[in-house]
């Protein structure tokens, strides 16, 4: 059975829209009628510690004239991104300004047919983000120029003429999409300039018989920002095709990404962004930003490889130390489940900056800042460390030696993790020795440029890592030869890279734990995700 979100009004007149919304959603009125209810809900809420349990997804809404708006300890208590309150009333200006800080919604709520869509729209539960199955690409037969593909990252088409438009490539396999939803499609591709890309989108009945619409996205447009669509009222399935016109000199096709999304709001969570490549045919990750408390430090969580979209770790994070502390989480979307978060010096410079736009947000300095993740995420996690200097670094797992994580696939690893290959072959054109040497390098060479005289780095590691088994004696001996000074812990665990998650996991979140309380000041508990 599907998971229901909470609705909970918090005082003022009752909003009778219960039965305006899905059965995924239900509804709760608590009147607030005086100061001694609005203690009770205080009680309920913060003293049970319930907003971080049963209502940790709930959608609060503050009704007009709720005494909520009395007890700022208790609005500073609600999650933020999921508060709405009404847009026409007039608040005191520090409860205006903790609102703005808790990213609350305005809304009219006197429109009750609307703020039921827009909570249907844009607090639907779950992360739903998904790549077209690469391997089901074909080149069409009217497409009568070159074609090359490079591992399961990219195909190229070029250089060819086309006079006309031209069908070039399918994807074979349809897509169930849900009825009367919303949708963003987002395709990863390079074009050169003098010759022109549409994607094609066929919605079909639920028989593949009858086109219920049809949607032409110019890639010009599409290359700064999503396309998005509604689906009809009845169920249906996507087909897509790829037509190309003029002088195709080079057409690279990568991914191909069908999202959820929240009106104005994002997708996979409730403001969430992304950040782009413009350079390496506009991949992209996503970044999901939750202030908390405002107060130290700024926790950031890179997600490992997953074929999933969407962020790992919200749960996690939002319960760390006291469970008020903000952080950031940050997906990579590119490939098959993520490229190690490196990419054109645009797109890096991206990522950082969005780093040091939450620290400024939050006020905090920039060594207030705490840079995570396992194995994939540990990558981001250690290479980002050298352009931000953080107060730490937590990982498990970590994979340093990109160029020897692809090596290892062919005697250590075989067929158990292609995307190291296709990382090698996007970001190096070829698979040799000298090409995994220079992709090994690029972690080190940024990697050497940071100064971490002032940082701890936790690090739990595989013994007998398959992915790259010289990662933590490599970050181990450079700290020490280079800085002396700097802090290590770590714990070596029995087994290959993907043996004893748990372990590694429960270690990870035990470092995070002793580093927020005896540092920041911040005591509590977590539970895995």
């Amino acid at each position: 059975m599907a998971q229901t979100t909470k609705v909970i009004q918090l005082g003022g007149s009752q909003l009778l829209i219960q039965a305006d919304l899905s059965a995924q959603f239900t509804f709760q009125y608590f009147p607030l009628k005086t100061p001694e209810d609005v203690l009770a809900m205080e009680d309920e809420l913060v003293e049970n510690n319930a907003i971080k349990g049963k209502y940790q997804t709930a959608v609060f809404l503050l009704g007009i004239q709720s005494f909520a708006y009395l007890m700022p300890e208790l609005l500073q208590e609600l999650p933020a991104h999921q508060i709405i309150y009404d847009q026409a009333g007039q608040l005191p200006p520090e409860i205006e300004k903790l609102l703005q800080t808790k990213l609350a919604k305005p809304f009219d709520l006197q429109d009750r047919l609307e703020l039921a869509r827009f909570i249907e729209e844009v607090f639907f539960g779950g992360q739903y983000g998904l790549r077209l199955d690469f391997e089901q690409l074909e080149i069409t037969p009217a497409f009568k120029g070159c074609a090359t593909q490079l591992g399961n990252g990219r195909l190229t088409l070029g250089p060819v003429e086309l006079e006309h438009w031209t069908q070039a490539i399918n994807e074979r396999m349809t897509l169930a999409l849900e009825p009367d939803t919303n949708f963003e499609f987002w395709p990863e591709f390079d074009l050169n300039s003098e010759a022109a890309v549409q994607f094609k989108l066929y919605l079909l009945d639920q028989t593949g018989q009858e086109v219920l619409d049809y949607l032409v996205v110019d890639g010009a447009t599409v290359s700064e920002q999503a396309y998005r669509f509604r689906t009809p009222s009845q169920s249906c399935m996507l087909y897509v095709s790829v037509f190309l016109q003029g002088q195709v000199t080079n057409f690279s096709l990568q991914n191909l990404h069908i999202r959820k999304y929240r009106r104005q709001f994002g997708t996979y969570l409730v403001d969430a962004q992304m950040i782009t490549d413009p350079v390496n045919g506009h991949g992209q990750v996503a970044a999901y930003f939750n202030p908390g408390d405002g107060q130290p430090p700024l926790n950031v969580y890179f997600s490992g490889f997953r074929t999933a979209e969407g962020f790992e770790g919200n749960r996690m994070m939002s319960q760390l130390g006291d469970g008020h502390a903000p952080f950031l989480l940050i997906a990579d979307e590119r490939l098959a489940g993520g490229a190690f978060y490196i990419g054109s010096p645009e797109f890096e410079a991206a990522v950082i900056q969005t780093i040091q736009a939450c620290l400024k947000q939050l006020h905090l300095d920039p060594y207030d800042l705490i840079l995570s993740g396992l194995s994939m995420g540990t990558t981001a996690a250690l290479y980002y460390a050298a352009n931000l200097e953080p107060h730490a670094v937590i990982v498990g797992k970590p994979l340093v030696n990109l160029g020897t994580i692809a090596a290892n696939e062919r005697i250590n690893r075989p067929h158990q993790f292609e995307t190291s290959l296709d990382l090698l072959l996007l970001r190096e054109g070829a698979t040799d020795q000298a090409a995994q040497t220079r992709l090994n390098q690029y972690f080190w060479h940024n990697f050497a440029t940071g100064d971490f005289t002032k940082t701890t780095f936790a690090i739990a590691y595989m013994r007998q890592d398959d992915y790259d088994t010289q990662a933590f004696h490599d970050l181990f001996r450079y700290l020490k030869d280079e800085n002396p000074f700097t802090r290590i812990l770590y714990k070596g665990l029995t087994g290959r890279h993907n043996d004893d998650t748990s372990g590694v996991v429960a270690w990870f979140q035990r470092q995070y734990e002793n580093i927020l309380a005896s540092d920041f000041k911040r005591k509590g508990g977590t539970d895995a995700e």
